[in-house]
């Protein structure tokens, strides 16, 4: 896996204010794949190691000031596609990053995990999170404070010598596999300041 530095120019990168996810995709805490955290995983930092994880999404290219309402408008798409063939979800909804370029935009994908592999269509895409070591962090709170969560675990993994997966294309930063996962969100918790969401990267040496 091509690994590169953590000095990611990407402050801006932000699902946006005002992004309610609650009573959209419902996973009764079903989780397929175990993860096993193999350090605390909490704001300082830490590294995770988890299995494949099927899943199918929906992928968008957005400008910056794009990403909440790219969200909003994916995640009921995703489940309508899953309810509609009978499908629950098999985890916590995530957003991917694939591509970051701080001027032309971002490539993303809105997903839901599944049990099994199960191919896209004209609406979703199908795809599975790579299996192999993360650098984990759980941000408890407002999602506007997801941008220094990101932030902080870039420098944590910096410090302490993890370089992503990731490599720098003429297109942008192209990651591997770099997630914010909702774990707690309004669907579940009505105190924005007790919503959960997990920042992950996978590392290089995954």
């Amino acid at each position: 896996m091509p690994g590169g530095s953590n000095r990611l120019d990407d402050r801006n990168v932000s699902r946006g204010p005002g992004v309610d996810l609650g009573h959209i995709c419902r996973t009764d805490g079903a989780n397929a794949r175990a993860v096993r955290h193999t350090h605390h995983a909490g704001r300082c930092g830490g590294v995770v190691e988890r299995g494949e994880q099927p899943y199918v999404a929906i992928r968008s290219s957005v400008a910056m000031g794009g990403i909440g309402n790219a969200i909003e408008r994916s995640y009921p798409q995703v489940c309508g596609w899953l309810e509609a063939r009978g499908l629950p979800p098999a985890g916590a909804p995530f957003t991917r990053y694939n591509l970051i370029d701080m001027e032309r935009g971002l490539e993303i994908e809105v997903g839901v995990p599944v049990a099994s592999e199960i191919p896209g269509d004209e609406t979703v895409v199908a795809g599975i999170l790579p299996a192999g070591r993360y650098a984990s962090l759980t941000h408890v709170g407002d999602y506007d404070g997801l941008v220094d969560a990101n932030q902080a675990l870039q420098q944590w993994a910096a410090a302490q010598g993890l370089p992503f997966a990731m490599s720098e294309t003429q297109a942008g930063h192209r990651f591997e596999s770099r997630l914010e996962i909702c774990l707690k969100d309004p669907d579940h918790e009505p105190d924005p300041a007790k919503w959960e969401t997990e920042v992950a990267y996978l590392l290089a040496d995954g």
